[in-house]
């Protein structure tokens, strides 16, 4: 019965909605945040960057945000190297 129920958040995308809740958090309370993310160990706080760091790509014969890939930045080159 509960999967026939149609709602705005199902229909949300769950990464994007997980980081704009992180993002309000981190500006809204940022002792808070501090806190929380200092209470987890480490391997944990690694797994929430990954989750973050999450992005919809856009597939070119697609033409619809389908794929997601961990968008890390690039390093930039060094001049003379």
């Amino acid at each position: 019965m509960l999967d026939t129920f149609e709602t705005e958040f199902k229909k949300q995308d769950e990464f994007n909605f997980f980081y704009n809740v992180m993002k309000q958090l981190k500006t809204g309370n940022p002792m808070f945040f501090g806190e929380l993310m200092a209470s987890m160990p480490e391997y944990k706080r690694d797994f929430m960057e990954d989750i973050l760091l999450n992005k919809r790509i856009e597939l070119p014969e697609e033409g619809k945000l389908q794929a997601r890939r961990i968008v890390k930045p690039k390093a930039r080159k060094q001049p003379g190297a």
